[in-house]
């Protein structure tokens, strides 16, 4: 029997096409939220709080990416400062109001009236944000959190050892009729 080796070359022609479009996807991809921490350009934050509703809610997750240039307008995430820079003071998603000559920041949030309080310059940018992504920092939250993992795990077992037991069962009354 002969075989179509036509039809076989291009099946094998276009998985090659797909696998490698998949590829460069997701290349793409990671390439566009790589973390800043791993030398990316991306950001990952969970909004906190109501200040800038109702285009960020608390619980959303957010990224955002570095730019060149910043300008009144856009929705950054910045470090407050208190007196010096420092890992442990909070992030802030908030819009730049306004950009003096020597790079300090007025920013706002969206549901405020008012400035903020606080210092800031282009250096205590991370970036703009790009990406909003509802309710997602809550789940990652959760799922944080070690008393959750283990019920997931502990589900997980019980669930298995059920169909484990329910498999046995049936294969006992199969060979005993």
């Amino acid at each position: 029997m002969k075989r179509d080796i036509s039809n076989w070359r291009s099946a094998k022609y276009v998985r090659f096409i797909v696998r490698t479009a998949f590829a460069l996807v997701v290349l793409a991809v990671v390439g566009l939220v790589w973390p800043a921490r791993l030398g990316g350009s991306s950001t990952f934050v969970m909004v906190h709080g109501n200040s800038m509703a109702p285009a960020y809610r608390d619980g959303d997750l957010v990224i955002a990416r570095t730019q060149d240039r910043y300008a009144p307008g856009d929705v950054v995430l910045l470090r407050v400062r208190a007196v010096a820079p420092s890992p442990t003071n909070p992030l802030v998603v908030h819009r730049i109001r306004d950009i003096d000559s020597d790079g300090n920041l007025v920013t706002q949030g969206d549901n405020r009236s008012t400035a903020d309080n606080f210092n800031a310059t282009v250096d205590d940018v991370f970036g703009v944000t790009t990406q909003r992504i509802p309710h997602v920092g809550n789940l990652i939250w959760w799922m944080s959190r070690w008393w959750v993992l283990a019920a997931i795990v502990g589900v997980c077992c019980a669930r298995s050892a059920s169909d484990r037991y329910d498999r046995q069962n049936i294969r006992k009354a199969a060979m005993s009729t």
